[in-house]
């Protein structure tokens, strides 16, 4: 397994893969997800993170599927998933409610203020 910290370090890789998704070099991010995968074991806190990385790739249900893997080992980022702008899409899906169902909780009405 990685380190934790550093440039070498499967935060530091995962997130370098979130990033380029975000500006659409799809081959680097799936190179991150290939790398996630071989390297941080099977049901870790990774699942978040790679599933991140497939949501900035526009594929929703891989997304669903990593942040299911998350529900599971109790490793959901629930506060980010419900706040930030950047999943306002992931929210309007049927299966976002059914993923915070699975942990007993109902998702909670956003009202914007600004």
């Amino acid at each position: 397994m990685g380190q934790l910290i550093g440039r070498d370090s499967i935060l530091y890789l995962g997130f370098e893969g979130f990033l380029a998704a975000l500006r659409g070099d799809v081959e680097k991010a799936k190179e991150s997800i290939a790398w996630l995968e071989q390297n941080s074991g099977e049901g870790t806190t990774m699942s978040g993170l790679i599933g991140f990385i497939y949501y900035s790739l526009g594929d929703l249900d891989k997304f669903f599927e990593f942040m299911d893997r998350a529900v599971e080992i109790h490793a959901l980022p629930a506060e980010g998933l419900l706040y930030s702008p950047m999943f306002e899409n992931a929210r309007k899906d049927p299966r976002f409610e059914k993923l915070f169902a699975k942990m007993g909780l109902k998702v909670p009405t956003i009202r914007r203020t600004f």
